[in-house]
C-alpha cells in the first residue's frame, strides 16, 4: 500500500447521492483480498486490514486503494518463486499512531521459509502510544 495514502472516516460518503454512486463490489473485493492475505500472500495483510475497516461505507479513495492492491498482486505474481530462501527469515515492523481515527499503532510480523509464510500476525495496539 502506498505509504502516503492515509484512509480515514472523512473519506466516507455522507450524502445520499454519493452513497448511491458506489455501485462497486467493495465487500466482495475485500473478501477476496482477505482470503489471499490469510492463505498465500501475507505481504498484503496490513493493507487489507486498512481497507477492510471501511466495508460498511467505502468512499472513492477506499475503492482506489483496493484497486491498487489488485494491481500490486498482478505485478508481483511472477516474483514469488524467485525469492525462495531455505532459511527461516523473520521481519517485524510497527507504525506510530498510524490510525488517524483512534491514533493507535499497528504492529506486524511475518516468518517465511522457502518462499512461503509459515507464521504472520498484524495487530492494532490496545493503548495509544504517547512517545
Amino acid at each position: 500500500m502506498d505509504p502516503s495514502t492515509n484512509l480515514d472516516n472523512t473519506m466516507c460518503p455522507t450524502t445520499w447521492d454519493e452513497i448511491l454512486e458506489k455501485e462497486v463490489p467493495y465487500k466482495e473485493a475485500v473478501g477476496c483480498l482477505t482470503y489471499l492475505a490469510q492463505g498465500t500472500r501475507p505481504d498484503i495483510s496490513f493493507a487489507v486490514n486498512q481497507v477492510s475497516q471501511f466495508c460498511s461505507n467505502p468512499g472513492r479513495p477506499h475503492w482506489e486503494a483496493v484497486k491498487k492492491l489488485f494491481k500490486y498482486l498482478k505485478e508481483t505474481v511472477s516474483n514469488l518463486s524467485k525469492t525462495a530462501e531455505q532459511d527461516l527469515v523473520g521481519c517485524s515492523d510497527a507504525d506510530y499512531g498510524g490510525d488517524p481515527d483512534s491514533r493507535k499503532s499497528t504492529t506486524g510480523n511475518v516468518f517465511t521459509m522457502m518462499g512461503g509464510a509459515v507464521s504472520w500476525k498484524v495487530k492494532r495496539q490496545a493503548t495509544v502510544a504517547l512517545s
